[in-house]
């Protein structure tokens, strides 16, 4: 008997990029969305570090995925000094539709698949979320058959690791918060949050980056399918 049926986990939520496949093929291609605009892509970044920095002590007034572009453009725009609108299309342009094509190369971790069969065997739901846009991943990294739902957290209005970013994925699940377990390769983002709005929360990657909120640390698929 696994930790799914022993700990009665009804849903397996699952971070997407670095989680199910190498931060190396994630980071290849965010460079590579640097281009053609530096100077954009630079404004962007830093734009979603103050993103997470502020959204909780300054909620957005519209927290919906629309109102999180409305306001990532409008940090953007500041730095950049030109109109929102038009910074809202050239993010969309460089960034968003660029990964749609960009991530149809990924692929996954070993033992991912076969791990995630297990889940489904002892009969838990899975559902990928991420602050990036889902596009053809699932399909990409052959697990789409095997996921019940996915979405960005920018959905909520929120990127990881607010707590409104998580209360939108349990509300989504229509799981109990103590019946899932969240596995992330950010300790930061991926585990401190979904521990702190009451999720069981593991963590994936070098165990010298782990803490005490993930109640447990993996270095591989490998080893969470000997346990889950």
């Amino acid at each position: 008997m696994g930790f799914i049926t022993e700990a009665g986990i009804t849903t397996l939520a699952l971070d997407i990029d670095g989680t199910l496949y190498s931060r190396l093929q994630l980071n290849t291609r965010m460079v590579r969305s640097l281009f053609p605009n530096v100077r954009l892509g630079l404004a962007f970044n830093r734009a979603r570090k103050e993103v997470r920095r502020i959204q909780d002590e300054y909620p957005p007034d519209d927290e919906t995925r629309e109102g999180f572009l409305d306001r990532q453009a409008a940090l953007v725009a500041e730095r950049y000094k030109k109109d929102v609108g038009v910074i809202k299309e050239l993010i969309d342009t460089q960034f968003y539709r660029a990964w749609e094509r960009t991530f149809t190369t990924i692929t996954p971790f070993p033992r991912l698949r076969e791990t995630l069969e297990r889940v489904k065997r002892e009969g838990a739901r899975i559902i990928l979320f991420s602050d990036f846009p889902i596009a053809e991943k699932p399909t990409t990294l052959g697990i789409a058959d095997l996921v019940d739902d996915a979405f960005t957290s920018e959905e909520s209005g929120y990127l990881k690791p607010s707590g409104k970013a998580f209360g939108y994925l349990v509300e989504r699940s229509g799981s109990e918060r103590t019946k899932m377990l969240y596995i992330g390769d950010s300790y930061d983002k991926d585990c401190v949050g979904a521990a702190d709005a009451g999720l069981v929360s593991w963590y994936l990657g070098k165990a010298k980056k782990a803490g005490a909120k993930a109640s447990r640390s993996f270095a591989s698929w490998a080893e969470i399918e000997a346990v889950i």
